[in-house]
């Protein structure tokens, strides 16, 4: 601040001394010469984000000390300390002259308002990424349908009933399959249910690891474990692997939404930063992967004492979350920030919707 209030006051005092306003003609002291100037440099200059005056001056000058040339010349610049990318900034050098020239022939320069105009920029919390690709690769979903897989768990090297990272399990499967071949491996959970419970959304699908199969021998096959997100068991279905997009691009979406908290991962009855949860907008909603939606917890009913009558109280925005697998009925979401607990039936909308 002090530096802003500085360079404006310096500015003052130097062009209130020095220059001769004529309608819109501003009269100019002496500019920096062609030998001051870089050659060959491609005019205008386009303000990047974190430019300052300053280090364009170091674009156009070999002494960037000459910035208070380029802001006499850019005077739609109110602020040398606030400049915004997209702004175009030009500087014209004059050839060397003698003293005498200089007086006889003043440069002038004709300010010219320009608007720049850019989509506002919509900050949202830093993501995790190691949380982000840790859910992409351990990714459940809902399906309309149970779901039956070409091939299920026989049972492990061992016999024990739980297999984990690294096991050696034996598998059926009715699928064309090669040496080294990967499959995911997932269970049927609960239906997950309208927070009415009237409608089933659909069957909640576990994803609890993957394999590769290592050989055959009258049709069973042998497989290692090579990601376990959960304990794998006798029964637990299989399907081919699907490869893992694990580039998902953060959107802010234009269209409003406005939906509930249906699900939280496991069962449980509260979310919070870094968990799963299931809400009830899907691909027919207009949900997109990667879309960034806020959680709100419903104000509370109130009495007001002094009027005596009952209201509610706003909404209270208390989590962030991002799609990470929109579907027909429902999405499954990931809470990338939270202030309080996540509770089932609270509301899913836009950031600046309640």
């Amino acid at each position: 601040m002090f530096r802003t209030l500085f360079l404006s006051s310096l500015l003052s005092l130097f062009l209130s001394s020095t220059l001769l306003a004529h309608a819109d003609v501003i009269t100019l002291p002496e500019q920096a010469s062609l030998e001051d100037l870089n050659p060959n440099i491609p005019q205008p200059y386009i303000v990047k984000k974190g430019d300052t005056l300053w280090n364009i001056a170091n674009y156009f000058f070999k002494e960037p000390k000459k910035w208070l040339n380029v802001w006499e010349q850019n005077l739609y610049i109110t602020n040398p300390d606030l400049i915004y990318p997209g702004n175009e900034i030009w500087f014209k050098a004059r050839p060397n002259l003698t003293p005498q020239q200089q007086q006889a022939t003043p440069p002038t320069f004709h300010p010219q308002p320009k608007i720049i105009s850019k989509p506002v920029e919509r900050l949202n919390p830093p993501l995790d990424n190691g949380m982000l690709l840790t859910a992409l690769r351990h990714q459940d979903f809902i399906s309309p349908r149970p779901e039956k897989g070409v091939g299920y768990v026989l049972d492990g090297k061992d016999n024990r009933f739980h297999f984990t990272l690294n096991d050696i399990i034996y598998l059926k499967i009715t699928y064309p399959t090669h040496i080294n071949d990967s499959f995911d491996i997932f269970r049927t959970g609960d239906a997950i249910q309208s927070l009415n419970h009237k409608k089933t959304i659909g069957l909640l699908i576990h994803h609890l690891g993957t394999l590769k199969i290592l050989s055959e021998e009258k049709g069973v096959y042998r497989g290692i474990v090579t990601q376990a997100f959960r304990a794998i068991m006798r029964g637990d279905r299989l399907k081919p692997a699907k490869r893992t997009n694990t580039h998902i691009t953060p959107i802010n979406p234009k269209q409003r939404f406005h939906g509930s908290v249906l699900y939280i991962q496991n069962n449980g009855t509260a979310a919070g930063q870094n968990q799963i949860i299931g809400i009830n907008l899907g691909l027919k909603n207009g949900m997109r992967n990667g879309m960034i939606l806020s959680i709100y917890q419903p104000g509370r009913r109130i009495e007001d004492r002094t009027k005596e009558t009952s209201l509610t109280l706003p909404n209270e925005d208390i989590a962030k979350i991002i799609i990470m697998k929109a579907q027909r009925d429902a999405s499954l979401a990931l809470v990338t920030y939270s202030t309080t607990a996540i509770r089932l039936g609270d509301i899913v909308a836009n950031s600046h919707t309640k």
